[in-house]
């Protein structure tokens, strides 16, 4: 009775403050939205050039927001971080909006552009609620909450948001997705923009010192070059990244030829996925603390190994939905493990 209290108590200090919940709310939006068109834009690839266009399209879609990313860390902080995540929404609800349009119009080149700038927008939301919520919080146990609610939500959107997806695809098309997320982004955006700061007079600076970002980005480069733990870590980060990229287009690959059940199956393969991050956080937030973190790292590694193996005889759906839950549970510990060493 006391885990649950527990959680409700930290539920109810975010909902008990308005502008604290119209930012959970807003996040949870955007995290079903983020997650429900990526697979939709990767379906939508699928479909008119196989496997080879999906992964060309990957790419091209996360090559911008790889640019603007270290700007984004800086802009909650540069700039009042209560507009720049209200824009923000409301950039990604236009982009989402002029996706679905090319969609519909059989333009996908530009389907594909529209869909790159929904990407390079979203890397402004995370920073930004991470600059925000520390001055919206009225004490430091309201931050802390906000911060539980605001992972427990990530991870929410992670499998709401493909199952939306699995619904529309299975009855619509990759448009459909996309003009139902741009209206819950909208939905996200006014919510945003209700927001007010208790240090109203708090004073931004008006640019971004791009000079001064880039300098960050080398120092960090550096570092990488004098300290091997943090150069290894930063090797394991990134071969996590490279295979929650290839699992993205394996998931739409698999649920057409193996499932035979198009973009809808690849929705259910995501939420799986969804479902096992959400698992894999709750196994290793004990790890947090343990001064020993190898082999936690190393079992993760060999955990994200096995489903590959178990692909190879999979051609019904529940044993797919349970393969890729077991990916999610592997990638969500990786991640987590890797972030506490680091």
């Amino acid at each position: 009775m006391n885990g649950v209290s527990g959680r409700a108590g930290v539920v109810w200090r975010v909902a008990r403050d308005r502008h604290l919940l119209r930012i959970q709310l807003g996040f949870a939006g955007f995290s079903i939205a983020e997650h429900a068109t990526w697979l939709a834009i990767l379906v939508f690839a699928f479909q008119r050039g196989g496997a080879r266009e999906t992964g060309v399209v990957a790419v091209v879609q996360l090559a911008p927001a790889i640019v603007v990313a270290p700007f984004a860390a800086y802009a909650g902080d540069r700039f009042r971080p209560e507009r720049v995540l209200a824009v923000g929404y409301a950039l990604q609800a236009v982009s989402m909006l002029a996706t679905a349009a090319a969609m519909w119009a059989d333009r996908p080149l530009l389907a594909y552009a529209a869909g790159a700038v929904t990407a390079t927008c979203v890397t402004f939301t995370r920073p930004v609620i991470g600059a925000i919520l520390p001055i919206v919080a009225r004490t430091p146990s309201d931050l802390v909450a906000a911060n539980v609610v605001t992972g427990f939500t990530e991870y929410v959107g992670m499998f709401v948001g493909p199952l939306i997806a699995a619904a529309l695809l299975a009855g619509g098309s990759p448009a459909s997705v996309f003009a139902v997320c741009a209206v819950i982004t909208a939905a996200s955006a006014l919510l945003s923009a209700g927001v007010r700061l208790r240090d109203g007079g708090r004073d931004h600076a008006p640019t971004i010192d791009a000079r001064g970002v880039i300098a960050e980005v080398f120092s960090g480069l550096r570092a990488m070059t004098e300290f091997a733990t943090l150069r290894m870590l930063v090797v394991l980060v990134s071969v996590g990244a490279l295979a929650h990229g290839v699992n993205d287009v394996l998931m739409v690959l698999f649920a057409d030829a193996r499932l035979d059940g198009g973009g809808g199956a690849a929705g259910l393969l995501g939420a799986a996925l969804g479902i096992g991050a959400v698992i894999g956080s709750i196994w290793s937030a004990g790890l947090i603390g343990r001064s020993r973190l190898f082999p936690y790292l190393l079992a993760s590694a060999l955990l994200a190994t096995a489903p590959y193996f178990g692909l190879a005889g999979v051609e019904v759906l529940v044993p797919g939905l349970l393969v890729f839950l077991l990916f999610g549970t592997a990638e969500s510990l990786q991640r987590v493990t890797t972030t506490v060493a680091i």
